[in-house]
């Protein structure tokens, strides 16, 4: 069993472990004073985030691509006594609505080779298509929280969010013996 602070969790099978940038997102849900919002989890995993905010009293929706994550984030948040709203679907593609925040802790690092011109960098890969698209699910002045390090192109994010109409900030860092890890909100 694995557990941060009130959270239990069992990690299963190919599921992320919660580490240093799962907690930068876990700390902002920890440190928010908002009392309620709608809040979406892209790529859920475990569940770690979705059932820190729904125990802030936030209403959670979490989506994955992977249906065993699914499965395992709605037995975690059972095991710690909530329910979340949890289905699969890869990035947007089924949801509906809008939201007030979206959380996404993204695949940000390069290919082990090195490289940034994997899938998740191209301008057709996860990152882009979740940039692009997030603003259409956002109510009017909604919020994406998401982490990236160092070594992988903070700058290009952080622009392709501007040319989506995003004022981006960062929020807090984590510096790591081999990089340093940064949570930034873009405000729509």
């Amino acid at each position: 069993m694995w557990m941060h602070g009130n959270i239990k969790l069992k990690i299963e099978g190919l599921v992320y472990e919660p580490r240093e940038d799962s907690f930068l997102i876990y700390d902002a849900i920890q440190s928010s004073k908002v009392a309620k919002m709608d809040v979406l989890e892209i790529g859920v995993g475990s569940g770690f985030l979705s059932i820190a905010a729904s125990k802030k009293g936030w209403r959670i929706t979490g989506v994955d691509i992977n249906n065993d994550f699914v499965e395992l984030a709605e037995k975690n948040a059972l095991l710690n006594g909530i329910k979340i709203d949890v289905f699969k679907s890869d990035l947007f593609d089924k949801v509906k609505g809008k939201y007030d925040l979206i959380m996404f802790n993204a695949p940000y690092l390069p290919d082990s080779d090195g490289e940034k011109g994997s899938e998740t960098w191209s301008d057709s890969g996860t990152i882009s298509k979740f940039i692009d698209d997030s603003k259409n699910f956002l109510e009017k002045n909604g919020k994406v929280w998401m982490v990236f390090s160092s070594l992988s192109g903070l700058e290009r994010i952080i622009e392709r969010f501007e040319k989506n109409g995003f004022k981006v900030k960062i929020v807090s860092t984590k510096k790591i013996p081999w990089e340093t890890l940064y949570l930034i909100e873009a405000i729509i």
